[in-house]
């Protein structure tokens, strides 16, 4: 009996005692030949299992353990106003795998139902059973939120004048991919990976306003009147809306070229129409704010420039 009990104890030094998964992890269950019928979705009975304790389902607003299917998850997630994003990134990196790829798409950003944080989809696994059964292993990386250093009203300002900058970088700089003109003359092909990239910037954008307490109107006052900040948003929330509502119709139409080609006039005229409403209250805006910056610099300073 002692000779057993070694043996038992010996055998069982090998094996796993328990296997931790800190990051969250959504498990994706589908067949090849259903995948091949949707084109480029997943298709409705495709099964999303979270792994392990990290609430995985939570990053969408709900706290299901259990496995949904991707209908059922489209349905929970439809009053959201991520949907579209989320939908795009987690079927654009399981079909960047599919069949057999080895370049994947993990560069996909997606933000929380809450808005608070944002996560980098990584596809590390896919596992091919002879049945023809595929498991894709996703898993969702909290990007780094990097502490604030120095005076609050000088950090404030900063993470302001970057926000206003990259506003109009995406959509008033002509160069830009998101500019109207771009948009009009682009290959309507390629509508639908602009729209995606174009829904994610969008969410980045406001998930930082909120980080930086800049959705807050309060906090521009102190670069622009109260008229100018009432009129500027009575101008840009129907236009974000119709960009949101449009951009959503493009992913969904990806599979249908026949509609891409009014949409991408629609969404150009959107565009166009914010060039022209938003472009003086922002220029207004990095003028008044890049005033301040040069107001927090002494001008004594400089004496110690190259000493």
């Amino acid at each position: 009996m002692k000779g057993l009990k070694s043996e038992i104890f010996r055998y069982l030094k090998t094996t796993v005692d328990n296997v931790l998964k800190p990051q969250k992890l959504i498990t994706i269950r589908a067949t090849g030949e259903a995948l091949k019928r949707c084109s480029g979705d997943l298709p409705a009975d495709a099964l999303l299992s979270p792994v392990g304790a990290g609430g995985s389902l939570e990053i969408f607003g709900f706290s299901d353990t259990e496995p949904i299917t991707w209908a059922k998850f489209l349905e929970k997630i439809s009053n959201s106003n991520y949907r579209d994003s989320w939908r795009e990134a987690i079927t654009s990196v399981m079909m960047s795998s599919f069949p057999d790829h080895i370049n994947v798409d993990n560069s996909q950003i997606i933000v929380s139902s809450d808005g608070s944080k944002a996560y980098r989809l990584i596809l590390t696994t896919v596992t091919i059973y002879y049945n023809d059964i595929y498991d894709f292993n996703i898993y969702f990386v909290e990007a780094l939120q990097r502490p604030d250093f120095g005076d609050a009203a000088t950090t404030l300002l900063l993470k302001g004048l970057e926000l206003v900058c990259r506003f109009r970088f995406m959509f008033l700089e002509d160069t830009s991919q998101f500019s109207s003109g771009v948009i009009r003359i682009k290959d309507t092909q390629k509508l639908p990976e602009i729209a995606s990239s174009l829904l994610r910037e969008l969410d980045l954008l406001n998930k930082d306003a909120r980080d930086a307490k800049l959705d807050d109107p309060a906090k521009w006052r102190v670069y622009v009147s109260w008229d100018d900040l009432l009129q500027m948003s009575k101008e840009f929330r129907p236009l974000e809306q119709q960009i949101y509502e449009i951009v959503g119709r493009i992913v969904q139409s990806k599979r249908q070229p026949e509609l891409l080609e009014p949409l991408q006039k629609e969404l150009a005229d959107v565009l166009d129409g914010l060039h022209k409403k938003i472009r003086p209250f922002n220029t207004k805006l990095v003028k008044q704010m890049t005033r301040k910056l040069e107001e927090l610099v002494p001008s004594d300073d400089a004496r110690f420039i190259g000493s």
